[in-house]
């Protein structure tokens, strides 16, 4: 499949003026870490050279780079040549880092140590943490987090009391008297702290063994707070993130804390909280009791029905699991009486979170029919080809490929579940060719403005599709190019390299690394 070849002129010279334009040096130096030898060492002298400004100015970030890559062929030249770099004057982060990590450690550090000292004398908080990070970023895990330590140590006693370094440090970082310090600047601020919502992180990352008390200490927090509604942001529900964590006794206790919290005006009216501990009663066995949650839940907030339908999905996603020979149309008559059970979008949302509430289950092949039938009664054919993808995405093992095939096959545009089902296919270790096949079916007959748009989803199955099945999409995306605007069109392709290689053939990243600096010129 990447035997040598001259790539097909008409597809790279077409490709190349916008791919200089928009991937600059850096596509350039991707081309060159995909090649080796006298190859590589021609590429990197175009990323330089395309990494020149009209007034000769070169990118400094792009230099450090470029030294980066040659280090692969030769550490002691380019260690040399990145010890003399460091020494100007005005060089960004950006660039120190890189050049830091083209040195041996033992170099390295003692460099480091002095830029770090100068990133603490930035005015600016967000610089300073900022600059750390671009320092840091290059440098192998063990290292640079012992020098993160060092940075916040020294960071912390420069300026103790610098509210916006607080929220920045993580959970378990700081201080008993810097928590405090964190917790009296909410409460100024908020009329309440977030505490709880920080205990309940320390909650889900410890081990199992040591999670009790600190699911404790995030329901005391709660309790402390329940007349005191707060809202930090982009948040679910007081008690959401741990409902999944709670034993019988902590989940008594957290109904008892949403119950105080009911009349005390809570964002959202506490639809997400009820929604996550209904689901938790469900999975602890007592499935009356969950529907009751739900249904208090209500009708009057906004986000209700949402609320309600992730509540029922948590409830129907238990009993699937608990009896396997229940059928769909049985579960699914446990929400008849909800209000918003005729309506489709509220009937997507519950497929949709049974799904995510079943936490990786797979149910039984009847079951899975029985999904699939309920989303292909949608009228809606948009929330039908969602439904039906996400079915063939989540629980992919539980039918045999070719039934997934024709449950697909019916669909207006099923490329993307087939994108989905090939996914999920090739995670269980299966071969996804069949499915391929049917998606490059599709893909090759659509007008090649969207069959262009496939050549990146189908570029990451390149081991396992021919060079003839992969043109097509390529060359309709190389056309394609003229009418893209944006440099993430190409940047954001990380294995442009390497796929221009399955394509085209090795010769292929010099040639266009040429055609590319030509067309700059």
């Amino acid at each position: 499949m990447t035997g040598r070849r001259s790539p097909g002129a008409s597809t790279l010279t077409a490709g190349a003026p916008q791919l200089a334009r928009l991937g600059g040096w850096r596509l350039a130096l991707r081309l060159a870490v995909a090649s080796t030898g006298s190859a590589r060492a021609e590429l990197l002298d175009v990323t330089l050279a395309l990494g020149t400004g009209p007034d000769g100015a070169l990118d400094q970030q792009c230099r450090a780079q470029v030294l980066t890559v040659g280090a692969m062929d030769d550490e002691s030249a380019a260690a040399a040549r990145a010890r003399a770099i460091l020494d100007e004057p005005g060089l960004p982060t950006e660039a120190i880092g890189e050049l830091l990590h083209v040195l041996p450690l033992a170099n390295a550090e003692p460099r480091l140590e002095l830029h770090l000292r100068r990133a603490l004398d930035l005015p600016d908080d967000d610089a300073r943490w900022d600059a750390l990070g671009d320092l840091v970023a290059a440098l192998p895990d063990p290292v640079a987090s012992r020098w993160e330590r060092w940075f916040r140590d020294a960071h912390d006693r420069r300026y103790p009391e610098d509210p916006r370094r607080l929220h920045r440090m993580a959970d378990h970082e700081r201080t008993p008297a810097q928590s405090a310090l964190l917790a009296a600047t909410e409460i100024a601020n908020h009329g309440a702290s977030f505490e709880a919502w920080r205990l309940g992180r320390r909650a889900a990352a410890a081990p199992p063994h040591q999670r009790g008390p600190w699911l404790d200490r995030t329901l005391d927090a709660f309790e402390a707070i329940a007349r005191t509604p707060v809202d930090p942001g982009n948040d679910e529900g007081p008690l959401w993130a741990v409902a999944h964590l709670l034993d019988e006794p902590r989940l008594r206790r957290a109904l008892a804390i949403v119950e105080r919290m009911q009349p005390a005006g809570w964002v959202y009216e506490l639809g997400g909280s009820r929604a996550s501990l209904a689901t938790r009663l469900a999975w602890l066995g007592h499935t009356q009791e969950a529907i009751e949650q739900v249904t208090r839940i209500g009708v009057s907030d906004p986000f209700a029905a949402q609320w309600r339908a992730t509540g029922w999905a948590g409830v129907l996603a238990a009993r699937q699991a608990e009896d396997p020979r229940l059928g769909v149309e049985a579960l699914v008559a446990l929400t008849a009486g909800d209000p918003a059970h005729a309506d489709e979008d509220f009937r997507y949302r519950l497929l949709d979170d049974v799904i995510s509430a079943s936490d990786g289950r797979v149910p039984t092949a009847a079951q899975v029919e029985g999904w699939v039938g309920f989303a292909a009664a949608f009228h809606d054919p948009r929330l039908r080809a969602l439904a039906l993808e996400h079915l063939a995405g989540a629980w992919s093992a539980a039918l045999p490929v070719r039934r997934w095939l024709k449950i697909l096959d019916a669909l207006a545009d099923p490329a993307p579940a087939l994108e989905t089902l090939a996914e999920a296919v090739a995670e269980t270790g299966e071969d996804p060719g069949p499915v391929l096949s049917a998606l490059l079916t599709h893909v090759g007959g659509l007008p090649a403005a969207e069959m262009a748009e496939w050549f990146q989803p189908l570029s990451a199955y390149r081991h396992a599709l021919t060079q003839h099945q992969l043109r097509g999409p390529w060359e309709a995306w190389i056309d394609e190019l003229a009418s893209a605007t944006r440099p993430c069109h190409v940047l954001e392709f990380e294995d442009f390299a390497e796929v221009l290689v399955a394509v085209e053939g090795t010769d292929a990243p010099l040639e266009l690394g040429r055609a590319m600096l030509r067309s700059a010129r």
